[in-house]
């Protein structure tokens, strides 16, 4: 048996609200604990309607994901926490945040020199990127 517990979020917070959430949840990982985020790095699913499962991702998908990866690789956690004025297509990728937001939890109990490796890359139905990306 593996022991889980879920977290509710709060959108309306913003980011700042979810890594300080996830900074209180970083001691755990020490003790061994796995803290996972799911979510979507883009997730329009007004967009999604219609395309077939194996679409190709439109140029602000890829924009978005790309960005996503440099910053989450470099440790830019400023422009994450600006993503709305900084990422290309921010609202349209994330037209709502709740798929976003496990992202900040997850970034707040990361170890704050760490950063972030992509360990999955794939899109579904075109605008859906499914990455994953890992803190050691």
């Amino acid at each position: 048996d593996i022991p889980v517990v879920q977290l509710s979020l709060q959108p309306v917070l913003g980011p700042r609200h979810h890594i300080r959430l996830g900074q209180a949840l970083r001691p755990l990982r020490d003790d061994g604990v796995l803290i996972m985020g799911s979510g979507g790095a883009t997730h329009n699913l007004s967009e999604f309607r219609g395309q077939s499962i194996d679409a190709a991702p439109p140029a602000y998908v890829q924009a978005f994901d790309v960005w996503l990866e440099e910053a989450l690789t470099s440790g830019n956690t400023e422009s994450l926490v600006n993503y709305e004025q900084e990422a290309p297509s921010a609202r349209r990728n994330h037209p709502t945040v709740e798929h976003f937001m496990p992202l900040f939890v997850a970034l707040g109990a990361a170890r704050m020199d760490a950063k972030a490796s992509k360990i999955h890359s794939a899109f579904t139905y075109g605008v859906l990127s499914m990455a994953a990306y890992a803190w050691e």
